[in-house]
């Protein structure tokens, strides 16, 4: 229950940085990797400390685990997006790339879970 939480809240993040940016007229590929660079920063630090309440002391072994999990699904985010985008550019509640932004966050949280799961943070 508390990863869904917190998982909400990494998304609103994602989300609100893309958001923000993209009303600020910025590039929608650099809007959707700003997203996720706060979010992965987001992301670990409370899956850390108040999902998983990991007190190993392998910080660089399980920074780095997250960090490759992460970045394996950023890569996903960032190649799929573009992708969706070109094929179903929708505007949605007046924000341009939404739909496909929606899509391409379900495939990352639930890869993401699984991830930190049974890999990072067992």
């Amino acid at each position: 229950m508390i990863y869904m939480l917190y998982g909400i809240m990494t998304t609103v993040v994602n989300w609100g940085v893309y958001c923000a940016l993209e009303f600020a007229q910025v590039d929608l590929n650099v809007c959707n990797v700003a997203s996720w660079g706060a979010s992965l920063i987001f992301a670990y630090v409370t899956n850390k400390f108040f999902v998983f309440k990991s007190r190993s002391r392998r910080f660089w072994h399980e920074f780095g685990l997250f960090f490759g999990a992460r970045s394996l699904t950023g890569i996903l985010e960032l190649g799929l997006f573009p992708v969706l985008l070109q094929m179903d550019n929708h505007t949605l509640f007046g924000i341009e790339g939404f739909v496909a932004k929606i899509l391409v966050c379900i495939v990352v949280v639930i890869l993401n879970y699984f991830f930190s799961k049974w890999i990072i943070f067992k």
